[in-house]
C-alpha cells in the first residue's frame, strides 16, 4: 500500500488548504459583520468568491489527478484492489468536501 500513500499525502494537503482557507473565509465575515461595514463587505464577498473559484479549479484538478492515477493502475493490470482504494479516497475527499461547503453556507447564511 505504500504506492499510494501519494493519494493521501494529497488529499491531506488539499484538505489542510480548504480547512485554512474556511478559517480564513470564516475571521474575514467575522470582521466584516461586527464593524457593520456594508461595502467593506461586499468587497470582502468579492474577494471571497474569487478564493473559493480558486479552490473550486484546484479541486477539479485533484480529481483529474485521482482519476489520470486511477487510470495508470487500470493500465497496469485488469483487476487490482488498488483501484477500489482510489475510489474510496476519492469519495473521502468529496465528502469532506461537500461537508466544509455545508458548514461554510451554514456561516454564510447566519452572517445573512
Amino acid at each position: 500500500m505504500a504506492q499510494f500513500e501519494f493519494v493521501d499525502a494529497i488529499q491531506q494537503k488539499y484538505l489542510k488548504e480548504e480547512v485554512d482557507l474556511e478559517d480564513k473565509l470564516k475571521a474575514v465575515r467575522e470582521k466584516y459583520s461586527s464593524a457593520g461595514d456594508k461595502e467593506g463587505f461586499k468587497k470582502g464577498n468579492n474577494k471571497i468568491e474569487s478564493q473559493s473559484k480558486r479552490a473550486a479549479r484546484r479541486n477539479k484538478a485533484l480529481l483529474k489527478d485521482l482519476e489520470v492515477a486511477a487510470g495508470r493502475l487500470r493500465v497496469q493490470s485488469c483487476y487490482s484492489p488498488t483501484e477500489a482504494h482510489l475510489e474510496k479516497a476519492k469519495q473521502r475527499y468529496e465528502q469532506t468536501l461537500a461537508e466544509l461547503r455545508r458548514s461554510s453556507e451554514t456561516c454564510s447564511s447566519e452572517h445573512n
